[in-house]
């Protein structure tokens, strides 16, 4: 019943934290790197740049032609079984990024509905760490059901500072999760 009970708890505070795994904090804005870039390069600024739907900056390889399947990310999360292992294209709205890097983001429905956890492929570039809410996102990537571990989970609490609920984890948790390869990220409106 507990493991049930933290299950919701851990979703919303994973969206709020932030796992370090290359040691490096001093990351201070979004970046976008070539894929063939190592992540220990320092990386370009995102530059803007305007289509038919406005302003957006690219992170990351950018949008892969031709388009994959595209998923509004609410669907995604909905009948995240339905999609499991595909490569898409999904939009949405970012409800929350890693305030640490910019090294995940949390999208959902305009209404922030049915919210998708995103990485970034091989930690290979980052996105606004603020003021990244409310900006209507596309990005293309592989779709899976992601389950961190006890420890994972604990970790997560830990960094959203909540100790009491990390010690009382029992059950891993299970997300709706993109491994992204490329973000277009609209200018806020």
């Amino acid at each position: 019943m507990k493991a049930i009970t933290l299950a919701p708890l851990f979703a919303a505070l994973l969206f709020s934290a932030c796992k370090n795994t290359q040691g490096d904090s001093s990351h201070e804005g979004a970046t976008s790197r070539p894929a063939s870039q190592p992540a220990s390069q320092p990386a370009a600024k995102a530059a803007w740049m305007t289509d038919a739907d406005g302003r957006y900056q690219v992170f990351g390889a950018g949008l892969t032609a031709p388009a994959p399947e595209g998923v509004a990310a609410a669907e995604l999360a909905k009948n995240i079984q339905k999609y499991e292992g595909k490569t898409l294209r999904v939009t949405g709205t970012v409800t929350s990024t890693c305030a640490k890097k910019g090294c995940w983001m949390n999208v959902g429905g305009e209404d922030g509905s049915g919210r998708v956890f995103v990485r970034f492929q091989d930690y290979g570039f980052f996105v606004p760490k603020k003021g990244a809410e409310g900006r209507k996102v596309v990005f293309d990537g592989v779709v899976s059901e992601k389950t961190f571990s006890i420890e994972e989970t604990r970790h997560y609490l830990e960094d959203a500072g909540d100790l009491e609920a990390a010690k009382k984890v029992t059950a891993p948790s299970k997300v709706p999760f993109v491994m992204a390869t490329g973000v277009k990220m609209y200018a806020a409106n």
